[in-house]
C-alpha cells in the first residue's frame, strides 16, 4: 500500500511535467525557427548591399553616359549652327560660343542600353530590399514571441536540455502510470481473493454448527 501511494504521488505530478514539455516545445520550435530566419537575413542583407552598389554603379555610369549624350547633341547643334541661323533653342542669331568639344560619341541606342541595365539593377536592388524587410519582420515577430516567453535568445541549448530531461522523465511517468494501475488491479484481485476465503471459512464454520 505505501508503494502504490508513492507512486501516485509521482504520477500526480504528470499533468505539470506535460506542460513543461509543451512549453519548452514551443519554446525551442520558435528559437529554431529564429535562428533559421536570422540566418537568411544575414544572407539577404548581403545580397542587398551588394545590389545596392551595383545599383549605385550602375547610376553613376548611366549619368556619365547621358551627360556625354547630351554634350554630343550640343555638338551635332553646333556643328550646323552658322552665325545669321536663328538658334532652334534660343532664337539668337549671333553664336559666339559655339559647343566645340564632343569628347565620347554617344548615341540614342547606347544611352537606352546603359538605361535598361539601370533599370535593371533598380529592379534587384527593390526585390532584395523587399525580401530584406519580409525577414527582418519575420525575424521580429518570432522575437516578440520569444520575449513573452521571457526566453534568452541565446541559450537554445539550454532549453533543448532542458527539453530532453522532460520528455524522460515524462516517459519515466507514463511507464510509472501503467504500473501503478497494474498494482492496483493486483491489489483489487488480493482484496477479492481474501474476502472469497473469509466467506468461505464463515460457511465452513456455519456449517460445524
Amino acid at each position: 500500500k505505501a508503494n502504490i501511494s508513492s507512486i501516485e504521488v509521482e504520477v500526480a505530478k504528470r499533468p505539470d511535467v506535460m506542460g513543461q514539455v509543451q512549453r519548452l516545445q514551443e519554446i525551442t520550435g520558435l528559437l529554431k525557427q529564429l535562428a533559421e530566419e536570422s540566418a537568411k537575413l544575414q544572407s539577404a542583407n548581403t545580397t542587398f548591399e551588394t545590389a545596392q552598389k551595383y545599383y549605385e554603379q550602375k547610376k553613376e555610369q548611366y549619368d556619365a553616359y547621358e551627360k556625354e549624350w547630351l554634350n554630343n547633341q550640343a555638338y551635332v547643334l553646333a556643328s550646323v549652327l552658322h552665325d545669321g541661323d536663328p538658334c532652334p533653342v534660343c532664337g539668337s542669331v549671333e553664336h559666339p560660343n559655339k559647343h566645340v568639344e564632343h569628347g565620347q560619341i554617344i548615341d540614342q541606342a547606347a544611352l537606352e542600353t546603359y538605361k535598361g541595365q539601370l533599370i535593371d539593377a533598380e529592379t534587384a536592388r527593390q526585390n532584395a530590399l523587399l525580401q530584406l524587410n519580409l525577414l527582418t519582420e519575420k525575424v521580429q515577430q518570432y522575437e516578440f514571441q520569444l520575449s513573452e516567453f521571457q526566453v534568452q535568445l541565446h541559450e537554445q541549448q539550454q532549453y533543448e536540455q532542458q527539453l530532453q530531461e522532460q520528455q524522460a522523465y515524462n516517459v519515466h511517468l507514463q511507464q510509472e502510470a501503467a504500473r501503478l494501475s497494474k498494482l492496483k488491479q493486483q491489489e483489487e484481485q488480493l482484496f477479492d481473493t481474501i474476502a472469497q476465503q473469509e466467506q468461505a471459512l464463515k460457511m465452513t464454520e456455519h456449517a460445524k454448527i
